[in-house]
């Protein structure tokens, strides 16, 4: 590893961040330094280009997710990101800081540039998706105290697991942070409490209002529960994080640009009122209307019931973009019960979405550029030595890839592939059927029945007592007193054994040949007899002992 490469690169911190600036106008590069006796060691970092500020404010929806992951150069720290969410449910970078830890003062100073950078001044309009990193829920609420804190409900049940672990508990734990009304949260969390106390209990310290969709605002029009935006964005940077810190940077920003010149030209691809990821989802929810009736009140609204005199009802009221499920409010898309009305007055349900979600909220959001820059050798010199950050050499074999937590390991089933059919699935994900009771999920040596029936004859070998034991003992010794028959070919028994099969007498009549052959070849005869062709020719000579055998077969 070139030790005086990476401390080069830090020496043009200065230079890249002029370039930047001179390339991007209104971005917001800044390297914070500290001095180490007469040494100036790199601190932190934090970009912002102004084509993210300028996307974000403009075309997305005021949900910011952040979170951290680590960097694996020769100087290691924390990569501190901000992502949000655009008009098709991606993710859309907004900056990223280099930092030396992740806890509340890195987190309190990325913050504040960012609150500056991208004009929050109502702090209550804002929705923050974290997965409760050190410190950052304590800069969150110095910081935007108005502003709503969620947190990832994946991260939130595997501490939950890892004390109460169990599918009926899983399930009623996702249930309750997917109902969307108060009442159905209180149910679920009734029917958990029954089940078991003490996982309910654990639950008591957690504000609903940062985990279930029954609380959530719904400014933001997105109910998301997991920060799979942050994920994306870290796994997509993965393989710049290895490198030296000019050559990371540079990575990103390429990244960056070359999404946002990519989302531009998809854009204007688009044929439908909204995105293809949208579509996707009404066009779902879309299969279930069948199950619901509509009835009108009134121009807008409408009275919907699901199947049968008990089935569920709710109200919807198109105007106002509302239903009494929660749904539409909280996603921005017209639910199942807002389609059906929806569709009784023949309209379609991509007009009805929020504006966060059309098209034009799109183009806003990537019409910006981050405009390239020129190289190295182009760059305009600034004379401010900086000196890399204090190296700590990690123990053992520098790790490339991050612990996964329990929830993690089990990877998804692959989606079943219909032109090639000569592929099969993974043993994993296919479930085994018993050939005793033609059930799933075992096999005959794991069957309940065989179970049983093992048992049972254990049981009856046990009940014997000890005259069956003895009886057991008196025949093992008879078979070891029996005389062994000699196995030897020349035995004259072998002959008056009854031959099952052609190929048995093939192979008896094969081993007498070579018996003889070994007898006759100490006799003198032999020796002087003179060769003859079959003798030279070692396939005349088996050709002649087959029609030996075939002969002898035939007449036997």
């Amino acid at each position: 590893m070139n030790e005086g490469y990476y401390v080069e690169q830090y020496n043009k911190l200065a230079s890249y961040k002029k370039e930047l600036l001179r390339s991007n106008p209104g971005s917001t590069v800044e390297i914070k330094t500290e001095m180490v006796g007469k040494v100036r060691r790199f601190h932190r970092m934090y970009v912002c280009f102004a084509a993210c500020k300028k996307g974000w404010i403009e075309g997305c929806r005021p949900l910011i997710g952040l979170d951290g992951c680590h960097i694996k150069g020769q100087h290691p720290g924390q990569l501190l990101c901000a992502v949000g969410i655009d008009a098709n449910n991606g993710m859309f970078p907004i900056a990223y800081a280099i930092a030396e830890v992740e806890n509340t003062d890195t987190w309190r100073w990325f913050l504040k540039y960012l609150m500056w950078d991208l004009q929050m001044e109502r702090d209550s309009s804002y929705t923050f998706l974290t997965d409760k990193q050190k410190g950052l829920g304590i800069a969150i609420a110095e910081l935007f105290p108005g502003a709503e804190h969620r947190h990832c409900v994946r991260h939130m049940y595997n501490n939950f697991k890892a004390k109460h672990p169990g599918e009926g508990l899983k399930q009623l734990v996702w249930d309750a942070a997917r109902s969307s009304t108060r009442v159905w949260f209180n149910k679920h969390m009734d029917e958990l409490q029954q089940l078991d106390q003490q996982a309910w209990q654990w639950f008591q310290d957690k504000h609903p209002e940062q985990w279930s969709r029954a609380y959530f605002r719904d400014t933001s029009k997105c109910d998301i529960l997991l920060n799979n935006l942050c994920e994306s964005f870290n796994a997509a940077i993965l393989p710049a994080r290895d490198k030296p810190i000019l050559t990371m940077l540079e990575k990103i920003r390429m990244d960056l640009m070359v999404r946002m010149a990519n989302r531009r030209v998809a854009a204007q691809k688009w044929t439908d009122m909204v995105g293809l990821r949208i579509k996707k989802i009404l066009d779902k929810v879309a299969e279930r209307t069948s199950c619901y009736r509509a009835y009108h009140s009134g121009e807008h609204e409408f009275q919907i019931t699901g199947g049968g005199d008990n089935g569920s009802k709710h109200a919807v009221d198109l105007r106002l973009h509302t239903c009494t499920c929660r749904r539409w409010q909280l996603s921005g898309m017209p639910c199942v019960h807002a389609i059906c009305a929806i569709r009784s007055k023949g309209a379609e349900p991509a007009m009805f979405c929020d504006d966060y979600l059309m098209p034009s909220s799109y183009m806003e959001a990537y019409n910006p550029i981050i405009h390239p820059i020129a190289g190295e050798d182009d760059w305009e010199q600034v004379e401010y030595p900086i000196a890399p950050p204090p190296y700590k050499k990690q123990a053992g074999r520098p790790k490339m890839k991050r612990i996964k937590e329990p929830g993690e390991n089990k990877l998804p089933p692959p989606a079943p592939n219909q032109t090639d059919n000569t592929k099969k699935m993974p043993r994993t994900y296919t479930k085994m059927t018993c050939q005793v009771c033609f059930k799933k999920g075992h096999n005959r040596l794991g069957c309940p029945i065989t179970k049983a029936k093992k048992a049972a004859a254990a049981t009856q070998q046990a009940g014997e007592g000890s005259s069956n034991g003895a009886q057991q003992t008196r025949k093992r010794q008879r078979r070891q007193q029996a005389p062994k028959v000699p196995t030897s070919i020349g035995n004259s028994g072998l002959r008056d054994q009854i031959i099952k099969s052609r190929r048995g007498w093939k192979k008896l009549k094969t081993m007498e040949g070579n018996q003889g052959a070994n007898g006759g070849a100490s006799s003198s005869q032999a020796m002087h007899e003179p060769p003859t062709q079959s003798s030279q020719n070692p396939a005349a000579k088996k050709a002649q002992q087959k029609g030996q055998t075939e002969s002898e077969w035939a007449g036997f």
